[in-house]
């Protein structure tokens, strides 16, 4: 699977990051990685992110855009199934990691209702997630491109 990896990194990765990084290369040799240095405004720069992506051809980029941010780490092999998941669900999928600001939660929001347990393989439905590790299709990008304000 080819895949495209893009950091916001306002002021370079964390150690963890990038031996989350290194160990990926383990699982994924072909993907393309990218840091984006001083990006200040993260909404922006993913916007701008997504943007170059759909830009590429798929047989550059891959058909799924992969976002973290350059202070979470992952174990080997996280990163690889969120995109896998991503593609096969047709679906935005993110892994789950803790808000900035300490003991305010996880940067989710559960669709239901009841116990649920972090974890585990088990994807969860989610009103929204937080796109600090969030793996995106590109399908689902073209068609928001063509409901969007171009300027």
């Amino acid at each position: 699977m080819k895949a495209t990896l893009r950091f916001l990194a306002y002021s370079g990765l964390t150690a963890a990051t990038t031996k989350a990084l290194l160990s990926e290369f383990n699982v994924w040799p072909e993907l393309d990685v990218d840091i984006v240095p001083g990006m200040a405004n993260i909404d922006r720069g993913r916007s701008q992110i997504a943007s170059a992506f759909l830009e590429r051809p798929a047989e550059e980029t891959g058909d799924v855009l992969l976002m973290v941010d350059s202070d979470n780490a992952w174990q080997k092999g996280d990163l690889y199934y969120i995109a896998q998941q991503a593609l096969t669900l047709r679906a935005v999928v993110g892994g789950v990691y803790a808000k900035r600001i300490f003991n305010q939660g996880l940067a989710l929001r559960v669709r239901f209702t009841g116990a649920h347990q972090m974890g585990g393989d088990r994807l969860i439905s989610c009103d929204y997630v937080g796109t600090g590790f969030i793996a995106i299709p590109r399908e689902i990008l073209e068609t928001l491109k063509k409901t969007l304000p171009c300027c």
